[in-house]
């Protein structure tokens, strides 16, 4: 991969030392095509990836998602043996609502709002203590004495 240092030599070694494309080609271990493209097309900026076609529109509407939420909200009281798992939500799909995605599509989906509906879930406490009111040691040697009753221990 050529970075921009190396775009710099190419250029200057064309425009200022005349050397040729192919020599450029040998020196830098990249094709001919690569070594045109930083002649003729490096306005002075890193390159960038241009997109030529269109994206095309999502696969997962919100119908769709909104089916997939349904199912994994009815299963929630189901035992775990007779949960949907994300081939059969992706076969339901194919059946009932003529899905045009993949698999890996669903199967991300699924993974997606399964840990959206367990973060609602979830509570924590936070350990607060008051000064001196509990002590953590992971290692060490203490010397504790007990009094008990006028007696002592040690």
């Amino acid at each position: 991969m050529l970075n921009m240092i190396d775009y710099g030599k190419i250029r200057s070694l064309h425009n200022d030392s005349g050397w040729s494309i192919r020599k450029l080609s040998r020196e830098f271990g990249h094709c001919r095509k690569t070594i045109r493209k930083v002649l003729n097309e490096w306005d002075g900026e890193p390159p960038r990836y241009k997109l030529e076609k269109g994206r095309p529109s999502p696969v997962v509407t919100p119908k769709i998602r909104e089916f997939v939420r349904k199912i994994l909200v009815s299963d929630q009281g189901a035992p775990r043996k007779q949960r949907h798992s994300a081939l059969r939500i992706y076969k339901r799909l194919k059946a009932e609502l003529k899905f045009g995605g993949g698999q890996s599509t669903v199967r991300r989906l699924v993974r997606e709002l399964r840990a959206e509906m367990s973060k609602t879930k979830g509570i924590t406490t936070p350990l607060i203590f008051k000064p001196g009111e509990e002590i953590q040691v992971d290692w060490g040697y203490a010397k504790v004495m007990w009094r008990f009753r006028g007696m002592s221990i040690t």
